[in-house]
């Protein structure tokens, strides 16, 4: 493999992570601002606590996905200390579970 060809691939392969940890990050934020404003909500309103904690309850399982995306990130990345190159495989499996995580979010977001 050329040395152009594998500069490019780690370019890629960082600019898919950036891309994913912006998502995340994107994510998360959006989902704490909601998840706070449900709060306040649920505080001031007791026959709204029953629906809201539902709601609520659904952007803490989004939390929970984004950090789990974070957690695999950190996994691959871990696991390759030895060595700064991923497999195409790897790359591959980290780009579709990432993307994957990133649109189940958000669908659930729209949801609520």
């Amino acid at each position: 493999m050329s040395l152009k060809k594998e500069q490019k691939q780690k370019e890629d392969v960082t600019k898919h992570i950036n891309k994913a940890l912006e998502n995340i990050e994107f994510d998360r934020n959006k989902t704490l601002y909601i998840l706070m404003s449900l709060i306040q909500e649920m505080n001031s309103d007791y026959e709204k606590k029953k629906s809201l904690g539902l709601i609520a309850a659904k952007h803490l399982e989004i939390l929970t996905k984004s950090n789990d995306q974070l957690i695999k990130i950190i996994n691959i990345l871990s696991g390759k200390e030895n060595s700064n190159e991923l497999s195409e495989e790897e790359k591959n499996s980290l780009y579709d579970v990432l993307q994957k995580d990133s649109d189940n979010i958000k669908k659930e977001s729209k949801r609520n």
